[in-house]
């Protein structure tokens, strides 16, 4: 079997792998009762701190209509709220609540219990080899 194919094969049972742990998690947390949108939203608004619409949709890769209604949903759910910029008032940012704050810390949590799993499978120097490789391939290292 060549490299590529080989290599193809790998990423998509590690994707399977990392989509069965984390959907597994999610279901037994308080996270459960949120789509995937949502939970990504959360980690988007995050980031940002105080994002516009666009800027969390680009992140999401959600289309700014579709977006809108997550972030209508999240409001509801009080997860997030919307706040007009002082400086420019069509500007609407997104700023997470303590409830959706927390929310994202626990998603942080459950990435973070994953990667410990990954690495005590492996020898220091492949850890240090895989993070290498992972930096590089994501463009930071």
């Amino acid at each position: 079997m060549d490299k590529v194919t080989h290599l193809g094969i790998l990423i998509d049972r590690v994707t399977e792998l990392l989509g069965r742990f984390e959907r597994d998690a999610l279901s037994r947390g308080s996270l459960q009762e949120l789509s995937y949108s949502e939970i990504q939203t959360l980690k988007a608004a995050a980031e940002l701190g105080e994002g516009k619409i666009n800027e969390i949709a680009d992140r999401v890769g959600l289309a700014r209509p579709s977006m809108t209604a997550v972030i209508d949903k999240m409001e509801e759910k009080g997860l997030l709220h919307r706040k007009r910029s002082l400086e420019d008032r069509r500007a609407v940012h997104i700023i997470l609540t303590e409830k959706g704050a927390k929310l994202n810390e626990e998603h942080l949590r459950i990435h973070h219990i994953m990667a410990e799993q990954i690495l005590k499978t492996l020898e220091e120097s492949e850890q240090e080899a895989l993070i290498k490789g992972l930096e590089k391939i994501i463009g930071i290292g």
